[in-house]
């Protein structure tokens, strides 16, 4: 769900930038975000929201345009979801919600993971400096399987208040990247990828995932490689005029 998200904000991050080619990248953006839908996350559909956001106002896209994108996208999951056969065996989101708070019949999922917050919180207060242990043996919560659903309170109450920290100003730093993305106009794809991983990662399983924090490492050094390409343009003698 996380990388569909991820590729639709790319798609939009190379719309905006007249980047490739528009017909593709629709194509592209319709394949991912049937399969977002398919895996019925609302935590990659939060996190996929926040980012196509981020990147809109940093992009400086018009209101006009986002209402008439959501009111097409809208038209067309109803329509799929009355008329097709795909549709009789999707989740849509508001069933998916219904299921997560517990109002069905299924497992509430909201529940399991207040579930794991509550139990990492009372080992940060056993063990707020050290934590208890880095090791798969320590990973589970509550019932020995579950894993707690929050990088923040996973990394203090595994590794101590050290590594909370640092999860913390990675967390910090990508909030700070996404406001001066907004308030610029730049860097609007990478500071997109940013809150929708940091987004995703407070409500879910994706404190050892490498594949899930590879696009955060790449979306920082896109940023710092644009400053540097900046830097570099503005210190050649025949710019500095």
């Amino acid at each position: 769900g996380i990388m569909s998200s991820l590729a639709l904000i790319l798609c939009l991050g190379a719309a905006v930038r007249k980047v490739g080619n528009r017909v593709v990248l629709v194509l592209i953006s319709i394949v991912n975000a049937v399969g977002l839908l398919a895996t019925g996350s609302l935590s990659s559909l939060s996190a996929c929201a926040i980012g196509l956001i981020v990147v809109a106002i940093s992009s400086r896209v018009k209101i006009t345009t986002i209402v008439k994108s959501f009111v097409g996208a809208s038209v067309l999951f109803w329509v799929a979801i009355t008329y097709t056969e795909f549709g009789k065996h999707l989740e849509t989101p508001a069933d998916r919600y219904l299921q997560v708070t517990g109002q069905t019949k299924a497992v509430s999922t909201l529940e399991i993971r207040n579930d794991t917050y509550g139990f990492a919180w009372d080992a940060i207060r056993a063990h707020p400096l050290s934590g208890v242990g880095l090791n798969a043996a320590n990973a589970a919560s509550f019932d020995n399987v579950t894993v707690v659903h929050n990088v923040f309170l996973r990394s203090w109450y595994q590794g101590g208040v050290v590594l909370a920290l640092a999860v913390g100003l990675i967390i910090c730093a990508t909030a700070l990247v996404a406001f001066r993305s907004m308030k610029s106009g730049k860097n609007a794809a990478a500071a997109g990828v940013l809150v929708a991983m940091m987004t995703f990662a407070l409500t879910s399983a994706f404190f050892e995932q490498a594949y899930y924090w590879l696009p955060v490492v790449l979306a920082f050094a896109c940023l710092s490689a644009g400053s540097d390409r900046t830097a570099s343009f503005k210190a050649h003698p025949r710019n500095k005029s």
